[in-house]
């Protein structure tokens, strides 16, 4: 079975395999075709010669000759007289073919259609035995044990029965069904792109029909149901999901890719290219919003591997991009030209919060200014997800259609989000002033000489991790990049022992719940642990320029950004007298504070609130001994440092209008305002 992670590959060999077909060869080989209907009894079997010009012809009808010729009539089907051993319902009429003696009626060669002899003149001469020539491979999942509603092979088209076992496998992305003795037979016919006629400026692509296994819908053609007959006696268009009787498929008729048609690149418009995933020409993409998948496997409950093959069934599979192979940045560079024409798209990150922070940090390497930068939508796949939870995206991601949110994203709209630089400066670089006492410069030689024994520590991972194990940069001074926030003290902490239990043990952390409980059991033994008691005697915080006290009380201190913290708690909720409401585009940051781990237990469950601290544009920190700190979960012990916190620019999100509470202002750049950094009791 192939894995879903290889899928991307698959479709980018197949297609690049397809382009290397000329449209000479095509017109070439066209013109000694012959157009077939049903052979009628006692006809001349159908030559090689003949049946490679037919299929020459439907090459052309199918891959389209690029040059505006006209395309050639499809093959109809080869019907030989059959019996059936089995209970059989005839494909054109859907009723039972019956028959005690010699053969019940007719079977085609190529595709397995079954017909009654009375409905042979009827039938639809369009045979799908022939999409065999795009030559893409299917991307196989082994089908559940119990099938909840009767489900056909395409291949033998029988009933799909099993009581040990997996009955059948099906392609992720187009629905094609087998037995699994039957999959080594099934044709290369997976979806590509295919079916374009060019008619002046006007570019049309047939459908791509699979057929078979639909339970519901109206035909497009007759307005009827497809759910009366035989299993396989209608079909359903992988791009627009439009379903047909197959009595009322006709030649001509066109795709135009259905609901999700303004975020679907349309095959028509790609083609292969060594430096990047595909070449893109924008002037024949009509989409109003084309999307860009980016999805994180290893974020939270490991779902992406089930979300990339959702999703490869709703938009054309080489617009999702797996950030375990290169990055953000292949999937930015294929989809550059869209900018470069002055056309937008969006971006679909599938992940958790460091997730679109990875994404956010490639977009500012590209130069591209604010006001054209593609807006990003948030699938929450980690843990927190705070992010996902400010724009209206939910908390996680539970299985549930991604259709749905598909459509969610065509009705959301585009949000300015503030972003911060975190520049870490080592305190000996620094001017001490009167920040360092003589007490403090002993704790501080005390740090150093244990350094080593804290850095050997990480390196063996023990069983018992020890409280605030170090992580250590090399670089004396560190410039991060901050979405949601930065804490440091007791939060960081619980943050930091989680880290390295998970880099540990990996696979104990395999599901957002888990995590949440692992987090709980961090937080209730950082109660016995004093590294970060006394805090106002370890920090010194300014807020714009001035000192901000807190009491002996707080031993850990959070500066904000999203009105989401550690999965959805709002610290700051709504102010009163000193302090405005927060917001993720007013350039201005909340700095609050926690009293121990059994007070943030209690803020998460309601019962008490975090102390505002301060409200403003910039924030300076003095840490005079080590201490544990965080910037958007990634957490590391610091040495003693200076901690500037200052604006960095925006970043255009989606907020999703359906959501709970939009934590926002509008699309625009935001003035500068009056900071507020006065404290105010809980």
């Amino acid at each position: 079975m192939e894995s879903p992670e290889d899928s991307h590959a698959y479709f980018h060999k197949h297609h690049h395999s397809n382009s290397e077909t000329t449209n000479t060869d095509v017109i070439a080989d066209s013109t000694s075709s012959t157009t077939t209907e049903t052979e009628p009894p006692g006809s001349e079997p159908t030559t090689k010669r003949e049946k490679s010009g037919v299929r020459a012809g439907l090459r052309a009808f199918f891959v389209g000759t690029g040059g505006g010729a006209a395309p050639q009539s499809p093959k109809g089907h080869h019907f030989e007289s059959t019996r059936f051993n089995s209970p059989t319902r005839c494909d054109h009429c859907g009723r039972m073919i019956w028959g005690l003696i010699g053969n019940q009626g007719l079977k085609c060669s190529d595709c397995s259609f079954v017909s009654h002899f009375a409905c042979e003149g009827d039938v639809n001469k369009y045979c799908h035995g022939h999409y065999e020539h795009n030559e893409v491979e299917h991307q196989w999942k082994e089908m559940s044990v119990l099938l909840s509603r009767p489900t056909y092979c395409n291949v033998c088209r029988h009933l799909l029965l099993s009581v040990i076992g997996k009955p059948g496998r099906v392609c992720y992305v187009c629905g094609y069904t087998t037995h699994s003795d039957c999959t080594a037979k099934a044709p290369l016919n997976c979806v590509q792109w295919q079916g374009i006629e060019t008619d002046g400026d006007e570019t049309k692509m047939a459908h791509h029909w699979i057929q078979g296994n639909l339970h519901d819908g109206v035909c497009m053609e007759c307005k009827q149901s497809v759910s009366i007959g035989s299993g396989l006696s209608s079909s359903r268009c992988y791009w627009c999901t439009g379903v047909i009787h197959n009595t009322c498929e006709r030649e001509g008729q066109f795709c135009d890719f259905g609901p999700f048609k303004d975020l679907i690149l349309p095959p028509y418009a790609l083609s292969m290219a060594e430096d990047v995933p595909f070449k893109l020409d924008a002037q024949r993409i009509s989409a109003a919003n084309p999307l860009a998948v980016f999805i994180n496997k290893r974020s939270g409950g490991l779902q992406g591997d089930d979300v990339i093959q959702q999703l490869s069934s709703l938009i054309n599979p080489l617009q999702i991009f797996d950030l375990a192979k290169g990055g953000p940045k292949p999937g930015l560079d294929a989809f550059k030209p869209l900018i470069d024409a002055g056309k937008s798209f969006y971006i679909l990150g599938c992940g958790g919060d460091g997730t679109i922070g990875w994404i956010c940090a490639i977009l500012d390497k590209t130069g591209i200014p604010t006001e054209h930068l593609p807006p990003i939508a948030v699938l929450p796949l980690g843990t927190g997800n705070d992010m996902a939870r400010s724009l209206g995206w939910g908390g996680g991601y539970s299985g549930e259609s991604l259709a749905r949110i598909l459509a969610q994203l065509e009705n959301s709209v585009p949000v300015l989000c503030d972003r911060w630089n975190v520049i870490v400066t080592p305190l000996s670089e620094t001017d001490k002033g009167e920040d360092v006492t003589p007490k403090k410069q002993m704790e501080i030689e005390k740090e150093k000489e244990n350094k080593e024994e804290r850095e050997e520590e990480v390196e063996k991972v023990p069983e018992v991790l020890p409280a605030a194990v170090p992580i250590v940069a090399e670089d004396p001074v560190k410039n991060f990049i901050s979405n949601n926030y930065f804490s440091l003290g007791i939060d960081a902490k619980c943050a930091l022992d989680f880290h390295l239990a998970r880099q540990a043990n990996p696979a104990n952390f395999n599901s957002r719940t888990k995590n949440k409980m692992y987090y709980a059991g961090f937080g209730a033994s950082a109660i016995f642990d004093d590294t970060c008691k006394a805090l106002n005697e370890k920090v010194r915080l300014e807020v714009d320029g001035q000192a901000v006290d807190f009491p002996k009380s707080i031993e850990g201190i959070s500066i904000l950004n999203l009105p989401s913290y550690a999965g959805g708690t709002d610290l700051w909720r709504k102010p009163k007298k000193h302090f405005k409401e927060s917001s993720i585009s007013d350039r201005l940051v909340e700095v609050v504070g926690f009293k121990g781990s059994i007070h943030i237990g209690q803020i998460k469950t309601g019962t008490a609130r975090a102390k505002r601290l301060a409200q403003g544009h910039s924030v300076r920190i003095v840490m005079l001994t080590a201490l544990p700190v965080q910037v958007d979960g990634e957490p590391w012990l610091q040495d003693p440092c200076v901690i500037e916190v200052k604006h960095h620019n925006q970043v255009r999100m989606l907020q999703n209008l359906s959501g709970k509470g939009p934590h926002h202002q509008p699309e625009q750049e935001q003035p500068e305002q009056q900071s507020a950094s006065s404290g105010e009791a809980p």
